[in-house]
């Protein structure tokens, strides 16, 4: 989906498990890569939030968390931070909360915020408005 700037966003969602499988996938990206890449994995509140690190050390981009209403650019790697939504705003990244939702944490339940629905409801609303 390409963005205000005229380049490309690619989003990878995923439960818990998905973790390897986006190590895989940002193994494969160039670093040159022209487009902005959107991790959304559902994770554990309670976790420490090691996804950057562990996608950094994947590939060849940078993994970050993003920072409030940070311009998104081209060859890096968005996660969303644990706890929270990442969501895109007139090509800007915004972090948010959302109703949270019971789920399993540390053999008890916690509620958490699965991530993944909001940014692709965020990007859908974006390409929406530049379309029309």
């Amino acid at each position: 989906m390409p963005n205000s700037n005229g380049f490309p966003w690619i989003v990878i969602g995923g439960s818990t498990g998905g973790v390897t499988a986006a190590q895989r996938l940002v193994s494969d990206l160039p670093r040159a890569l022209n487009a902005a890449v959107f991790v959304v994995i559902h994770t554990s509140p309670c976790g420490i939030g090691l996804l950057p690190e562990i996608l950094s050390s994947a590939g060849r981009l940078p993994a970050r968390y993003p920072e409030e209403h940070e311009l998104v650019r081209s060859g890096i790697i968005y996660v969303a931070p644990p706890n929270r939504h990442i969501e895109i705003d007139d090509g800007n990244v915004i972090q948010t909360t959302a109703p949270k939702e019971n789920q399993p944490c540390h053999q008890s339940v916690v509620p958490k915020r699965p991530p993944s629905p909001t940014v692709r409801a965020s990007l859908a609303r974006f390409w929406c408005m530049r379309t029309q």
